[in-house]
């Protein structure tokens, strides 16, 4: 009963999902939500919510890596359920969370249907073509592989070589194997897989079944400008929401929102400088957003991202700096944190 009181009651939380997701469109600029309850007469429960974040996708298409981690956290609550949670890199490899969407239960049904509601949110990215990261869970390789056919996959190879131990034993095989993944030319991981057919055969035969641009360096798209061998971005979000899984819906979402928010302003309130921005050249004052490489401006290194955060990028590409802070600020109504400052804007 106490926890009800601060939180709200779960029950009344799942009921006032409709009202939620229209208040979240109507106070938040390009938000996209979704949600579903059961068809039939005898069950109307619910069923699933999706919640698309406008603004760190914009800043994600303009300064961050074209990678992308899907993953899944189960709810404590009274009722269960998953969350599902889609993340990307920016520029400094910091986490974006781009949407997401909590379910009843983890299936391939559900990941099919968040991979859907997402697909026309990210794909005109300028890269192009994506990397998606993954752990393999419940049918989600099989949903990526539908969705998202013509994109490239990667499996995260912590999970990789867990599910290998389950089946080889050997204490030079965590060695090799790593070797052989993290090697950037393809004659250093012949090398590797050579050592590591000499000393474990059958685990070459079954690293090879997995395709090696899905595990190896040497064979990751230079596109991605990504070398990440694990999903270990996924797991920095679990550490922000380990604390909400336990709450009613509507509070979860709330508050995995305020979160996303707290992140813009810490990394804009580092050093309290006002940065001068073109946003037509897309260069800065602060020297570094170009100089490490702005794609479509001055300083572009073969399209690689920018070096500044996509906090940065969305200082200055969103309506501006005063108007992301005032959109922040009524975001899902967390209020504006008084003593961080976002970058001023100069054209």
């Amino acid at each position: 009963m106490t926890l009800e009181r601060l939180n709200g009651s779960y029950d009344e939380s799942y009921r006032l999902v409709p009202a939620f997701c229209d208040m979240v469109e109507a106070t938040n600029l390009g938000y996209v939500t979704n949600y579903t309850f059961g068809s039939f007469s005898e069950d109307k429960c619910f069923e699933s919510t999706m919640i698309a974040f406008a603004a760190p996708i914009q800043g994600w298409k303009d300064a961050g890596r074209p990678i992308i981690d899907f993953d899944a956290f189960h709810l404590t609550g009274k009722h269960g359920g998953c969350l599902m949670a889609a993340n990307g890199l920016d520029g400094q490899n910091g986490i974006v969370t781009l949407a997401i969407k909590v379910v009843r239960n983890e299936r391939g049904e559900n990941w099919h249907l968040f991979m859907k509601e997402l697909k026309p949110l990210i794909e005109d990215h300028p890269v192009g073509k994506l990397t998606f990261i993954s752990d393999r869970q419940k049918g989600l390789q099989e949903a990526l592989d539908e969705v998202f056919p013509e994109h490239f996959k990667r499996y995260c190879l912590r999970h990789m070589f867990k599910n290998l131990k389950t089946h080889f034993k050997g204490s030079k095989l965590h060695y090799l194997v790593y070797n052989a993944a993290k090697c950037y030319k393809e004659r250093h991981w012949k090398a590797n897989m050579d050592d590591l057919i000499k000393f474990f055969s059958a685990v070459a035969a079954y690293m090879m079944k997995k395709k090696p641009e899905q595990w190896s360096r040497a064979f990751f798209d230079p596109s991605a400008c990504c070398e990440h061998l694990n999903n270990n971005f996924s797991e920095s979000f679990n550490n922000m929401i380990r604390h909400m899984r336990d709450k009613p819906i509507c509070a979860l979402e709330m508050m995995v929102n305020g979160a996303i928010i707290d992140k813009l302003y810490e990394e804009t309130s580092k050093t309290n400088v006002v940065f001068q921005v073109d946003s037509v050249e897309k260069t800065c004052s602060c020297a570094q957003w170009g100089g490490r490489g702005s794609r479509g401006g001055r300083g572009s290194r073969g399209g690689r991202p920018a070096g500044r955060s996509v906090q940065h990028t969305l200082s200055h590409t969103i309506s501006g700096a005063v108007g992301l802070s005032q959109t922040l600020s009524k975001t899902f109504i967390v209020p504006k944190p008084k003593t961080k400052k976002m970058f001023m804007v100069l054209v």
